[in-house]
């Protein structure tokens, strides 16, 4: 059944309209009668070449006027997304009537607006260089900003959900394919209860799905740090109790969290330490030795990276990712190092030794409580990237 838009109703209207219209055609009929199933039609549109559009667009065709003429031609051999829409909806409704359809814009992260067919609530995947999890993101944040849905999982549904959107980062034919059906397979024994036979492969799936789950906004950050905290309770625990062999190591948490705060407390941390021990080497070494030259110049190479990494994180969002968080720590570590080379060359710093923080992420309730879900960074630690790398 076709169904009024669910947004940007006067473009999608006469797009619907459209539609409507081409169920009258004969070659739409055939091409519905030689696909023969709904999956068949997908796939068939997907395989289409893509033809953008715009305002020097000179491609023959009916067109309707939106924000920009969009081109609406609905058996187009090289259809853009609003094409594609047009056409699955005409194509659904003569393969199987009973599914309500609507078309809907969503902004893509890139900034971009892309048209897409909803049937019976869920998204169908036509443009291959528009990731199916992008789908799902631009109407979950649509019914969320509508107040008509909201994404609260309990713990094995939120591993569930973020393994699924892992598989968009899957590459067919490649080994990761069994990997990616490993995890999924796991999902199901911790669902009955059982242990998982491959974590490797839960922690891996769980790493691909991270920024995945940020394109949801809020929710989806909430349902990713339930699925880690439950692989955490599955992982966490010693091995004599649970019975695993897999070798991975039981006290390292799938994901820390930091805030952007967080982060940019310990930027300033570590920039103070450098700071005062750039102004004890330019101090000393005013007249130096060779060996001494060749220090200050090396300590000058890595100053001037420090200063790049610190006006590249002078922003909010510029501090979103918990790597950030990791990059700060290293450059104080390295700190360290170089404050020890100092002293070797005869050097006499003037403060206390950097202090590195300690392991581990911030209690779940306070961050959750005092930053907001929405502030929260997921910063993928050693085991996790052990699982991407593996």
């Amino acid at each position: 059944m076709i169904a009024e838009p669910l947004n940007d109703e006067p473009c999608l209207w006469r797009v619907t309209e459209r539609a409507v219209a081409a169920l009258q055609r004969p070659d739409m009929h055939e091409l519905a009668a030689r696909l023969g199933t709904l999956d068949a039609a997908d796939r068939y549109i997907r395989l289409l070449p893509q033809r953008e559009d715009g305002a020097d667009d000179a491609t023959p065709g009916p067109r309707v006027q939106c924000d920009v003429p969009q081109r609406v031609r609905p058996m187009a051999e090289d259809p853009n997304c609003v094409e594609r829409g047009l056409m699955r909806m005409a194509l659904g409704e003569l393969i199987d009537p009973r599914p309500v359809r609507q078309l809907m814009t969503i902004e893509l992260d890139s900034g971009l607006r892309h048209t897409m067919l909803v049937e019976d609530g869920e998204p169908v995947w036509l443009d291959p260089l528009v990731p199916r999890n992008a789908l799902y993101a631009g109407l979950h944040l649509f019914r969320n900003a509508s107040g008509l849905l909201g994404l609260a999982l309990p713990a094995v549904d939120a591993l569930n959900w973020a393994v699924n959107l892992a598989k968009d980062g899957v590459k067919e034919g490649t080994k990761w394919v069994a990997r990616h059906q490993d995890a999924v397979k796991d999902v199901a024994r911790i669902a009955g209860g059982l242990l998982p036979l491959n974590p490797s492969a839960l922690t891996w799936a769980l790493s691909l799905a991270v920024p995945e789950a940020i394109a949801f906004g809020p929710d989806g950050i909430s349902a990713l740090m339930s699925a880690a905290k439950l692989l955490d309770s599955i992982v966490d625990t010693p091995s004599d109790a649970k019975g695993s062999t897999d070798g991975n190591p039981r006290n390292a948490s799938f994901l820390t969290v930091k805030t952007p705060g967080v982060i940019a407390d310990e930027i300033a941390t570590t920039d103070t330490e450098i700071q005062a021990l750039h102004r004890d080497i330019t101090r000393t070494f005013r007249e130096p030795t060779e060996q001494q030259r060749m220090f200050v110049e090396q300590w000058g190479r890595f100053t001037t990276e420090w200063g790049k990494f610190v006006e590249d994180h002078k922003g909010f969002f510029d501090r979103f990712w918990g790597g950030s968080y990791d990059k700060a720590i290293e450059f104080r570590q390295r700190a360290l190092e170089w404050r020890k080379k100092f002293e070797a060359l005869g050097g006499e710093p003037t403060t206390p030794p950097p202090t590195m923080p300690p392991e581990g992420g911030i209690p779940w309730k306070p961050i959750l409580a005092v930053a907001g879900v929405g502030a929260a960074v997921l910063i993928v630690p050693s085991l996790l990237r052990r699982g991407l790398a593996s």
